[in-house]
Order: structure tokens, then sequence, then C-alpha cells
């Protein structure tokens, strides 16, 4: 049962301190236990980019933007399996500060002829602001990683 997957389910809940019910998240996360001879190795985030470059800002105000995430050559590893070679399907988690809305929480690379979009749009504040993104890639067999960059927004 071990080499084609245990799946188990954690539950979480994560707080901003504020005891509000908007500053708590819940949720459910899968990950699949496996025993290969290959140990799991975390996915690695290089970059975040905006207009196809890195995002330093200032970001336009009122204005929904793209963001892409960028892992390191080699993050999707390749696995055996019963069933023959897979590689991993990154998922990412995106969140930010500020009054702007992250409008996609959850994005995933492509992989294997599954189909997925890494990108996530977020709609910019009014009025001008620091705000702060995390992106946390996920493999789905326990690896994970993030990154985080500080922005203005408007001039």
């Amino acid at each position: 049962a071990l080499e084609a997957g245990l799946p188990l389910f954690v539950g979480y809940e994560a707080t901003d301190g504020s005891g509000t019910p908007e500053g708590v998240e819940r949720g459910v996360r899968r990950i699949t236990l496996r025993s290969t001879q290959t140990p799991n190795q975390n996915p690695v985030m290089q970059d975040v980019l905006w207009n196809d470059a890195p995002l330093v800002g200032p970001l336009p105000l009122d204005t929904e933007v793209t963001f892409k995430p960028v892992l390191a050559e080699g993050s999707a590893e390749v696995y055996g399996t019963a069933d023959g070679t897979k590689t991993e399907q990154v998922f990412y988690s995106w969140f930010a500060t500020g009054e702007g809305e992250v409008n996609s929480f959850r994005s995933q690379e492509p992989v294997d002829g599954k189909p997925g979009d890494p990108t996530t749009t977020y709609q910019t504040s009014k009025a001008p602001e620091r705000i702060t993104f995390w992106v946390v890639a996920r493999d789905g067999r326990g690896g994970v990683d993030w990154a985080i960059r500080t922005v203005d927004v408007g001039p």
C-alpha cells in the first residue's frame, strides 16, 4: 500500500492574532505518503514575476496584475510508482497584506498531461500602501518552500 501511496489529510488553523473571524484561516491539506527508493526533496521557489520580470514594484493603483512563480530546475521531481514514473505536480498558495485582493488563492503547475496554471491575479488597492506577498509551493509529498516579496502600490 505504501508504494502506491496512502493519502493523509491534515487539518490546520492559522490566525493573525486579531481574534476576529477575518483573521482566521482554516483548511485541510492532502499529503500522499509513499515508500520510494528516492527521498522527496523540497521544491525551491526561485522568484515571483510580474510582467515577466522579478516582482519589485511599485505596482499601479487600482489595477489587476498577474504574478507567476518560478521554481528552480528540478523542483518538480520525477519518482517511481507501481504504474511507472510520475512527475510531482506543484501547487501554490497565495497570500497578501494590505487593502488589495488576491483573486485566486490557489494555483498549480501543469504536469504529465494534467492541466494547470501557476499564475494568480491580484487587484491592487486604490490608495498607496506597502504590501507583502507570500507564495507557498507544495509538492504533494510533504515538500514545501515559499517566497516573500514586499512592494509598494502606487507612487
